[in-house]
């Protein structure tokens, strides 16, 4: 299994901040630094991490988005270790830690695409992340939305399924609603990725459109199932508490508003 680390302890939206350090010793590199909240880190054979290239000194080559550069990691290699998985909130089956490299050695043919290129490529590699990402929270979406609906349908209150009640009615419009938008947007999105279209903005907009929608649904799906819903027996509990993920994971809410924001400012300038 594999990772690819960028978020550090000290820098998570600012991603071209990166403090880890990369040296060239001539035949290799040298790596110091940590990452966090790395998905698949603490069981991952193989680590694909960012780094800022810097001299001896430890100088930066480069600011800002120049002298990023990208290293394939093995585990076992002197001085790179990992740490013990998180206790989350949610999404408790994917295991999520630390990576530490103190003067790891690294061979110059473990560096990934160009020296100097890595936060040019990492944009890319971001705008798919988010669409790939949403398409788990459709996913979790239509489980929840289905749970509810069966569960207002079989549920009878007052000699009548609650499904006969405008108020569960109204909680499950809103869910339709918002899931059916949110799972066709995604597919256009997804469709001109297939197409090699830039999706850096429609990409942010499915991320951020489809994190609120997935938490709205979740709440919602629980409030449907009443008691029963915060009961561990019935997954809508389990998928309310993953779903706030998608409102931090593959970048915040607030990140993907300033992407939105810029490209529509962009357009019209």
């Amino acid at each position: 299994s594999g990772c690819w680390g960028l978020t550090e302890p000290g820098i998570g939206s600012d991603a071209v901040g990166v403090k880890t350090t990369s040296v060239d010793k001539g035949d290799h590199y040298l790596l110091n630094g940590s990452k966090t909240f790395i998905t698949n880190a603490p069981i991952a054979d193989y680590m694909i991490v960012i780094t800022r290239q810097v001299d001896e000194s430890g100088k930066s080559l480069a600011e800002g988005i120049e002298g990023g550069t990208a290293f394939v990691l093995e585990r076992g290699m002197d001085g790179l270790s990992t740490g013990k998985p998180f206790k989350k909130m949610g999404h408790r089956a994917s295991p999520t830690g630390e990576i530490f490299m103190e003067n790891v050695k690294v061979p110059k043919e473990n560096v990934l695409g160009k020296p100097g290129r890595a936060f040019f490529d990492m944009k890319h590699s971001l705008d798919v992340e988010r669409v790939i990402f949403s398409g788990l929270g459709i996913g979790m979406s239509r489980f929840c939305l289905e749970s509810a609906s069966k569960y207002a349908l079989s549920r009878k209150q007052f000699g009548k399924p609650i499904a006969a009640f405008q108020m569960i009615q109204d909680h499950i419009a809103n869910m339709t609603t918002q899931y059916d938008v949110a799972e066709k947007y995604l597919h256009y999105v997804t469709e001109q990725m297939v197409a090699g279209i830039d999706v850096n903005k429609t990409g942010a907009i499915a991320k951020y459109f489809i994190g609120k929608a997935v938490n709205t649904i979740t709440d919602l799906a629980i409030q449907c199932h009443g008691g029963y819903g915060y009961m561990e027996e019935y997954q809508v509990e389990r998928y309310d508490r993953d779903a706030k993920l998608f409102e931090i994971g593959a970048g915040t809410n607030e990140i993907q508003k300033l992407i939105i924001a810029k490209q529509t400012l962009k357009e019209f300038s």
